[in-house]
């Protein structure tokens, strides 16, 4: 968990785009394919797959996804997958902000959201989160508003003078904007075309500007239909699935950690820690990175580990042992 913590914060820092600013309430019966998936929005565009964020699931942790409300029926997310190129990296930030999650079983009351296979003049976006860049962090209801969209030689020069100047990707992103933005609270969400009765989807919402639209900054999605053979293959590399939390083994005075995997992962790196006392709480600060460490001072240690392959990266809960 403190893998996903960091990688977390660390990808609110860059602005990643989580909700809707300046638009409308929506009931979420007009648009029964708008998912909330853990912290983020997704998409229904297989009767068993979500469509949603890289960002928004890496490193994997199902315990996100263990129950998954689409339309009035409940399932469960049982497998993830990002693009074996999410973690590279472009002007500075992760690229190819997309993802897929399984559900344990179709869903059979829903109609999918097809891709689009062009970009419409306007989009709509749906999200909750966040009304405003300096409002709380927390789940909304369902909200909407249509941007216009910007062609890809005018999006870029937008961005000049931002931290952001060099990250727009024309090749695989859309750009969009008007009195509405995104914002924290509804990444991995939906920047349709069509109508809510007959959606197509264009985009999945990735990023913005710091202040969420008040920095007059466009908001970006991943364009859909540049991920389609990723986004409907039928056979993606899955990302690595835990079996429980590590095992911890004590031979003399050396620890061992392992893992096991229902999903295999390619590497595993492991994580020590060390439980000590902050200047208000404890607070567990680590101590080594092998599969075997040998303590150099009593104390309550855990191990965690992060196993990685194409499909994505996934941490295996830890255990702890008293040394």
């Amino acid at each position: 968990m403190l893998f996903r913590l960091t990688l977390l914060f660390t990808a609110l820092l860059v602005a990643p785009a989580h909700a809707v600013v300046n638009g409308q309430a929506l009931k979420p019966s007009k648009a029964p394919w708008f998912v909330p998936a853990g912290i983020c929005g997704a998409t229904l565009i297989a009767p068993d797959r979500l469509a949603t964020a890289a960002h928004c699931v890496d490193p994997v942790d199902l315990g996100d996804f263990e129950t998954i409300k689409v339309g009035g029926e409940t399932r469960r997310g049982v497998a993830v997958a990002l693009p074996s190129t999410w973690r590279e990296q472009s002007a500075g930030f992760a690229r190819d902000d997309v993802a897929i999650i399984k559900l344990d079983r179709p869903v059979t009351r829903v109609q999918p959201v097809p891709l689009a296979t062009s970009v419409p003049a306007k989009v709509r976006i749906l999200g909750q989160g966040k009304r405003a860049w300096d409002a709380p962090t927390g789940r909304i209801g369902l909200r909407q508003a249509t941007l216009t969209t910007i062609a890809d030689r005018a999006c870029g020069p937008r961005w000049k003078g931002t931290k952001y100047a060099k990250r727009f990707e024309a090749a695989s992103e859309v750009c969009a904007g008007g009195r509405a933005s995104v914002c924290a609270g509804d990444s991995g969400g939906p920047m349709i075309g069509g109508t809510l009765a007959k959606p197509v989807l264009v985009g999945i919402i990735s990023w913005t500007g710091a202040r969420c639209g008040e920095d007059k900054l466009p908001s970006v999605s991943a364009e859909a239909s540049h991920y389609a053979d990723f986004l409907l293959a039928p056979e993606p590399v899955w990302a690595p699935t835990p079996a429980g939390p590590t095992t911890i083994t004590r031979s003399g005075d050396t620890l061992s950690c392992t893992a096991t995997w229902t999903v295999a992962p390619d590497t595993v790196q492991f994580r020590w820690r060390r439980r000590q006392m902050g200047k208000t709480h404890y607070e567990f600060v680590t101590v080594a990175r092998t599969a075997t460490y040998t303590p150099t001072k009593p104390g309550l240690y855990d191990c965690e580990a992060l196993g990685s392959n194409a499909g994505g990266r996934a941490t295996a809960p830890p255990s702890s042992i008293r040394a």
